[in-house]
């Protein structure tokens, strides 16, 4: 019964192999090439996996700042953890944030004392407190234009990584986050 339901569905959206649209069996597998405008196996996958994707950047933040941390490009759907991979450390106390140009708080508020990022801190919000958290403590954004994400500081890190992970939709037909 189940097979007959699968082989049912599966008629529905394939592609014929002998249609005229797909006269070799290359044009009924596609190639990764294939955008969601046709009608090949790799097309289908393609809109079945549209959606969210991830980007991960893990930035020594002993550059000068602002780094950018993720290229956007058009407008994307986006929320950002990040994970601190080695202890940040600094000569005086000094702030840090996530956001963009105009907005640097924008994905992750501004903590007062960038020391306070201990080792695999979580950090979402003003108050580094936690090494495990609830995927919800990310806010989800907008962000349109191709703004990139930026972290600011209010002096130099002596020391410190943080891993970034972005996890985003594209919004617009070119948009993107490397």
């Amino acid at each position: 019964m189940a097979t007959t339901k699968l082989r049912a569905a599966l008629v529905e959206v394939l592609p014929v192999a002998d249609s005229i649209d797909n006269s070799q069996m290359s044009d009924v597998i596609g190639n990764k090439s294939d955008t969601t405008a046709g009608n090949s196996l790799v097309s289908l996958v393609k809109i079945a996996g549209e959606g969210y994707q991830t980007t991960l950047k893990l930035i020594d933040c002993t550059d000068a700042t602002p780094i950018t941390v993720f290229t956007v490009t058009g407008d994307v759907l986006m929320k950002i953890y990040a994970v601190v991979k080695t202890p940040l450390t600094t000569a005086g106390a000094i702030t840090v944030e996530l956001g963009v140009a105009g907005a640097t708080t924008y994905f992750i508020a501004q903590v007062a004392d960038a020391t306070d990022l201990i080792l695999n801190e979580i950090w979402h919000d003003a108050t580094p407190d936690a090494t495990r958290e609830l995927s919800s403590v990310a806010t989800e954004r907008i962000t349109t234009g191709g703004q990139d994400v930026i972290l600011t500081t209010t002096g130099v890190l002596t020391a410190g990584g943080i891993c970034f992970y972005c996890i985003w939709k594209p919004l617009s037909a070119d948009g993107n986050v490397v």
